[in-house]
């Protein structure tokens, strides 16, 4: 794969539409005139056109929901003008960073950047919900343009070479782009003075254009008064008749409308005709005598336009073509959880549970890794090579719907980790008894010691304070076991810090709804707190200071298992800090489709064997873990180790910020092999209960490991791409599948809302997937209609490929 082509497969891959540039050059390709229809992501296609090709890339930012602010220098010798002519502003950059102080806005610098071939800037950032942008230059300042609809820009990767200049387009900031800042948004809204065009409205418009043309002229004609009725007549032929020339309006409609109109208000049908500039088609009726009309004028031309069907000869007459639709960016497929990939009693158990719930087995796969994972989590370590080490706590996060059955799944799985926590705790809870009295007891002798200490005096005062220290240390050796706890559901950080330094660094938040996140953003104190999350995903140090003294956890295990709505999902992704500091990162996601509407009445129940074996495993499992203080340290046999180093390199390309499929997910996917080698270790402590500490993790192992780990890749990729889609993508899908499947030619807002109601609210609620599905292609606005009274529903038409046969 040549640069260009790596290039415009990467940028293919972040969404972003590609066409053919020249050569050397910034123009499109000869011949490529439609270049932001074309514009693709196909990856076929790129293929195609760069493999073998030095084109130049170009990347069509409407289509990709791009807005590039493009930061230039100035030519030689020119100066800023006096708005911008302050010390220090020398180029388009420094113009901007001038824009942020006098607005008192931060930098917007922290997003997608592009050194252009003479050493400008290209700000890449997402289009903002609401009215599309179009280009502007120099309309937010001194050497600052913007491209957005109907604009592109220079891909990196390109080259255009001039005299003094390096000619490359090269990438100086890798990230996500950002969403354009609100302030400059509104300054790209605020309208601009009118321009008058000339250009000659086409298709719908035009439709819509001659309409309200005929029927104001024809309004006009019923409104005029006697003594002018004559000279509206003339002005209006001679409006229309413009128009006719233009071919917005055909003729013979026009001479039947005027003529219509002109014997309706009274004319003599001889002095209509000698006003009249076209020769009519046919002889007109002769007027009626007497005949009046009660309608307002716009009501009567209303009328007559419908008589004369002229919405219907006007569409057909400005009918355009359809043009190939763009396709909508489908999520595809996601994996089914690779239930196989755990051990017998693990795996057999998912299954069954999936079956009976009549839930996807993703639900309760991923959940029984949480439930491993609270098992051994904070007593194991995969040594993989040297000093690299993973503790086997996982953080899961499973999105699925309301009433799509998240907690009988959750209650099945959990139910045999509460078990043991019960007997655990009734185990330790005699032994709690026996050293709370042990330690009052020896707490009432101190604190005589301390009294006789207190009042000695002369030669016996140095003995007694050495019987009060004494019996004070007898005191502070005494220690009380904390009652076992290995769950935790709604807590806050605070409390769920404190539980963890009881239970010796160890800790599982599980629940069934994704309350946690909210707390974790500052529900209860307005300040995002997430070092604990942080520090226990890592097994880094934790210090909780108490009131009374200052515990210390050299390594923290944290286990986080949450079955959430989807909407949790794209929610934290907006919560500060949530990606930045790296929680977002460290969460293995699953995103599965839900099978509400085709779920079986009756299912098998699961059965009483698989269920038994299930809960005493997994019972064993935390009984033979629990006292395990210092971590058991796993090893890789050498066929496991060869299997991971050469996962490791087919990762490692993937990360590539230039044609990597990872790159825009690097926080996560630099985490993805450590991921790998913590499941490798729960797969095998399960698999050999008891003593897996003593064996190697066997090859088998790494490769069920190797395949959840590539099932998590596919649904992080999948949820990094909901977090930061527009709403308004997921709506055109579900308009455009609903077309697909109802096959109507056409269609009105009124027809959608009432087929999808349950997802649309109101009406309303479906315009913007409307307006993406007419600036794609798939459908297209008809002229509203004529006769209707009131605010009629907007109709539309659509696109033969969805309403043809199949």
């Amino acid at each position: 794969m040549n640069i260009r082509h790596a290039y415009a497969s990467a940028a293919a891959d972040h969404g972003w539409h590609v066409f053919p540039l020249t050569p050397n050059a910034k123009t499109p390709l000869r011949g490529f005139t439609a270049w932001e229809k074309h514009a693709t992501t196909n990856r076929d296609l790129i293929a195609r056109c760069w493999g073998a090709n030095p084109f130049n890339i170009g990347i069509a930012c409407g289509p990709s929901g791009l807005v590039v602010v493009d930061l230039d220098r100035p030519k030689p010798g020119a100066a800023p003008p006096e708005a911008f002519y302050e010390p220090g502003v020398t180029d388009g950059a420094d113009a901007l960073a001038l824009l942020c102080e006098r607005a008192g806005q931060p930098l917007p610098f922290d997003t997608f950047t592009v050194r252009t071939r003479n050493g400008g800037t290209h700000l890449y950032f997402t289009a903002p919900i609401g009215p599309a942008l179009g280009n502007t230059a120099g309309r937010l300042g001194w050497l600052i343009d913007t491209r957005a609809n109907g604009g592109y820009v220079v891909a990196p990767g390109s080259r255009v070479p001039t005299a003094g200049e390096t000619g490359e387009y090269e990438v100086t900031n890798a990230t996500a782009p950002a969403e354009l800042p609100g302030w400059l948004a509104a300054r790209l809204t605020d309208k601009p003075p009118v321009r008058v065009s000339t250009a000659t409205p086409k298709g719908d418009q035009a439709t819509r254009y001659a309409w309200r043309a005929l029927h104001g002229e024809t309004e006009r004609l019923f409104s005029a008064g006697p003594g002018t009725r004559n000279s509206t007549l003339n002005q209006a032929a001679f409006a229309l008749g413009q128009l006719i020339g233009t071919g917005l309006l055909p003729r013979h409609l026009v001479e039947s409308a005027l003529h219509e109109a002109a014997e309706t208000i009274g004319l003599p049908r001889a002095r209509s005709r000698h006003h009249h500039p076209f020769r009519p088609d046919r002889r007109s009726p002769p007027a009626t005598p007497g005949r009046t009309m009660t309608n307002t004028p716009a009501e009567r031309a209303t009328a007559l336009l419908s008589t004369l069907n002229a919405d219907q000869v006007l569409t057909a007459m400005h009918a355009q073509p359809w043009d190939t639709p763009v396709p909508l960016v489908a999520r595809g497929t996601l994996p089914a959880f690779p239930a196989h990939a755990l051990p017998a009693w693990a795996g057999e158990f998912t299954a069954a549970l999936a079956e009976e719930t009549q839930t996807p087995v993703d639900l309760a796969g991923c959940i029984v890794l949480a439930a491993l994972s609270t098992a051994a989590g904070g007593r194991a370590l995969v040594n993989v090579r040297g000093s690299w080490c993973e503790p086997v706590n996982l953080f899961v996060v499973v999105a699925m719907p309301p009433g799509s059955r998240k907690s009988p799944v959750f209650r099945a799985i959990v139910a045999p980790l509460q078990a043991a926590e019960k007997a655990l705790q009734e185990h330790v809870r005699p032994l709690i008894t026996e050293a709370e009295l042990a330690r009052k007891v020896a707490q009432e002798s101190a604190d005589k010691a301390a009294r006789v200490a207190a009042s000695a005096r002369g030669d016996s005062a140095g003995d007694a304070l050495a019987e009060a220290t004494s019996a004070a240390l007898v005191v502070d050796g005494i220690t009380v076991p904390a009652e076992p706890r290995l769950i935790a559901d709604d807590i806050t950080p605070e409390a769920a810090a404190s539980l963890l330094a009881e239970q010796g660094g160890r800790l599982a938040v599980l629940s069934a709804e994704g309350g946690i996140f909210a707390t974790l953003a500052g529900r209860y104190s307005g300040v995002a707190n997430l070092d604990l999350f942080l520090k226990g995903h890592a097994g880094d140090l934790l210090i909780v200071d108490r009131r009374s003294r200052r515990e210390r956890v050299d390594h923290a295990a944290l286990t986080l298992g949450l079955a959430v709505q989807p909407d949790i999902v794209t929610e934290i992704a907006s919560s500060p800090g949530f990606r930045g500091k790296g929680l977002l990162g460290r969460i293995l996601y699953s995103l599965p489709t839900s099978n509400v509407g085709y779920r079986l009445i009756d299912p098998p129940a699961v059965p009483e064997q698989v269920a038994a074996e299930y809960a005493a495993s997994l019972g064993r499992l935390v009984t033979e873990m629990y006292g395990w203080q210092d971590p058991a340290r796993l090893v890789l046999s050498p066929e496991a180790a060869d299997l991971f180093r050469a996962q490791r390199e087919r990762t490692e390309p993937r990360l590539r910020p230039d044609a990597g499929d990872l790159a825009h997910i690097s926080d996560w996917a630099a985490k993805f092999d450590g991921a790998v080698a913590r499941i490798a270790g729960l797969l095998h402590l399960a698999a050999h209960i008891g003593d897996g500490w003593r064996k190697p993790i066997a090859a088998d192992t790494m490769t069920a490991a190797i395949a959840l780990g590539e099932y998590f890749t596919a649904h992080a990729l999948a949820t990094f791409d909901a977090m930061g889609q527009d709403p308004g993508v997921e709506a055109a899908r579900t308009v455009h599948a609903w077309l697909t499947k109802a096959r109507p030619e056409h269609f009105t807002r009124r027809d959608a809302h009432r087929a999808l109601q349950r997802k649309f609210k109101k009406a309303v609620d479906l315009d913007p997937a409307f307006d993406l599905l007419e600036q794609s292609g798939w459908i297209r606005r008809e002229p509203d209609p004529t006769t209707s009274r009131g605010n009629p529903s907007p109709r539309y038409a659509v696109h033969p490929d969805l309403h043809r046969s199949a």
